[in-house]
């Protein structure tokens, strides 16, 4: 992706009508992470709170703390 993105690009993706928390597979507490495709340093994913409309979720990444990429 280095291509192309420079300093300045924002990119948005997702989908607000997707119930992540209301969904109950019998698997325990949900945890929503991206994994490990499509990290790229300055990267942060953000995901609706645990407490409902206006908590927010972020994960950040950063080549310091996600050397994904050597992997």
């Amino acid at each position: 992706m280095g291509p192309l993105l420079d300093n300045a690009t924002v990119l948005m993706g997702n989908s607000p009508r997707f119930e992540i928390y209301g969904c109950d597979f019998g698997l325990g507490v949900t945890a929503a992470r991206c994994g490990f495709a499509n990290k790229f340093d300055g990267k942060v994913t953000s995901y609706r709170g645990l407490t409902g409309i206006g908590s927010v979720m972020l994960e950040p990444c950063s080549t310091e703390f996600c050397p994904s990429q050597d992997e």
